[in-house]
């Protein structure tokens, strides 16, 4: 989580080479492609993207996905 605004989230990510951010106002980024999708239908294509393309089993992703969310 950051500051809002599209050019301060960007910075950031560069900075601490960050793979996924999000910004407080709810926005979030993804620093695989290009830094400037932020919108929710392209976070939940690459959010089920990530998930299958994981190879985990599902009781194992929703675990870890459960600790991410709840840090």
């Amino acid at each position: 989580m950051w500051k809002t605004g599209h050019s301060t989230i960007k910075r950031k990510m560069k900075d601490v080479s960050a793979p996924f951010a999000g910004e407080i106002s709810g926005h979030v980024f993804f620093n695989d492609y290009y830094y400037g999708y932020d919108d929710a239908l392209y976070t939940a294509i690459r959010f089920l993207n990530i998930f299958f393309c994981s190879r985990q089993t599902t009781l194992r992703s929703e675990k870890k996905f459960t600790l991410l969310c709840n840090k």
